[in-house]
């Protein structure tokens, strides 16, 4: 019996992505207020069922967890990543980025169902893989290094050369702007 307390199915950690420059933008995505809060305080919203959430960022953010720096500093999305493993406390790790303020609690606790016998989990969808939106295990920290200092720094690439499990978008029925990724201010308008 739960007596109210979701139960994951995994312990995992939940992290958000903060390395752009917001140049399309004009201004800080992460610290723009999207219906009444930050996007980036959305993102860590949807990770309600984390047992740690924390930020990778180049800079300060006050959100009340944790910031880390890039391990590798490459300023990609797959140094980030590799820097979500590389702090992050459980083997599980959610990997977000800070503009994608539709991400909910329900969609990690569906790909968690997926977190076996494999290294990561991505939704694919009309536009490809979904990688700043995955389950990726630990254990891929030192192979992302490796590729990292070999100059690899493409997450699609990165992402075929390993074993994942890929679930097709239409199977998850999810609303249409889930992976909407906010690179202007008129994407959300």
């Amino acid at each position: 019996m739960s007596f109210g307390r979701t139960i994951s199915l995994v312990d995992f950690s939940g992290v958000v992505l903060a390395g752009g420059k917001s140049r399309r933008f004009g201004s800080d995505k992460a610290r723009f207020v999207y219906n009444g809060k930050p996007m980036m305080q959305w993102v860590l919203d949807s990770f309600e069922g984390a047992s740690e959430r924390f930020i990778v960022a180049n800079q300060r953010y006050e959100f009340n967890v944790p910031v880390y720096a890039d391990v590798i500093s490459s300023h990609t999305p797959l140094s980030g990543i590799h820097s979500a493993l590389f702090h992050a406390k459980h083997d599980w790790v959610v990997v977000a980025a800070c503009d994608m303020p539709y991400l909910t609690t329900h969609y990690w606790q569906t790909l968690q169902e997926y977190c076996h016998d494999t290294k990561a989990v991505v939704v694919e969808s009309g536009f490809g893989l979904e990688p700043l939106a995955a389950f990726y295990h630990r254990s891929l920290v030192w192979t992302i290094e490796t590729a990292l200092k070999q100059e690899q720094k493409a997450v699609h690439l990165f992402l075929e050369s390993i074993d994942k499990t890929v679930i097709k978008v239409e199977s998850l029925n999810l609303p249409n702007n889930t992976f909407l990724n906010v690179n202007r201010l008129e994407d959300i308008n």
